[in-house]
Formats: structure tokens, sequence, C-alpha cells
């Protein structure tokens, strides 16, 4: 993990209540370097993210970019081995933070 950006802690610091919502930034710069190498832009997307937020009810929810949707606009295949193993990071990390 390279970062965490905590929003509901940034909107108490002005005294503002927001809902739990925070983004996970985090990578693997062996896995993104490979990609790079074939799809420079895709930079755009790396490190990985995840936003992590509490919905009205109390539900936590996982959300990210699909590496496999967006790697051919970058000049990646879907099935690229770098872009198989973010896309198995991300949902791999989201299911574990989410308990499902």
């Amino acid at each position: 993990m390279f970062a965490k950006v905590d929003f509901a802690q940034g909107a108490a610091t002005m005294g503002e209540t927001l809902r739990p919502t925070t983004v996970a930034i985090f990578g693997s710069p062996k896995i993104g370097s490979t990609a790079l190498q074939e799809g420079q832009t895709m930079a755009l997307y790396l490190p990985l993210r995840i936003q992590f937020f509490e919905d009205a009810s109390g539900q936590t929810w996982a959300s990210y970019e699909d590496p496999t949707a967006v790697a051919p606009s970058h000049g990646l295949a879907a099935s690229n081995a770098a872009v198989q193993k973010m896309q198995a990071a991300l949902s791999g990390f989201s299911a574990i933070a989410t308990g499902s």
C-alpha cells in the first residue's frame, strides 16, 4: 500500500460530516512497469486504487476501474498477463476488505 486517502477525516477537519469514504492506493512496480512497457498511457490507472465507502444503510462497498476494460484503449490486450495480475489484485483486495 502506497497511501490511504480518508475523505471523511478530511471533511471532519472542515467541520463537515461524510460517511466513511477512503481510497487505497497500492500496486507492484514490477507489474506496473511491465504493463507500461507495452502501453505507457496505462499510467493514468497506476498505481492501482480502490474506493471503499459506506452507504446510507451502513453497507461497505468497493469500486475500481477494471483494468481489463480500460487496457485496450491504451494499447494493451485485456488478456495481457500484467493486466490480468492487476485485475486479480483489485478483485482480491476488494473482496478481503469488504468481507465478500
